[in-house]
């Protein structure tokens, strides 16, 4: 699936190729909210959580050279990666 692909969908299609189809990349915490980072295909989702409800407040698709990625970047862990 591509990005713009995506976007044409509604937003519980979204949230429902996110559940099903997506790799968890990272997490992170900001104030009342847990954001978490998916990638699906090529591009990627961030899904904003309340923390205390687990209850999905926003998600914005992304592009590979997103600058929000940057927030991510100290958060991923590469151990798992084989060289």
């Amino acid at each position: 699936m591509k990005l713009i692909d995506f976007k044409d969908l509604n937003e519980l299609q979204q949230i429902r190729i996110v559940k099903q189809y997506s790799i968890r990349i990272a997490k992170r915490r900001e104030g009342i909210y847990r954001y978490v980072l998916y990638q699906v295909d090529s591009f990627y989702v961030e899904l904003k959580y309340y923390r205390d409800t687990q209850a999905i407040h926003g998600m914005k698709p992304l592009s590979a050279t997103s600058e929000i990625l940057d927030k991510y970047l100290k958060s991923i862990d590469l151990s798992v990666l084989h060289t």
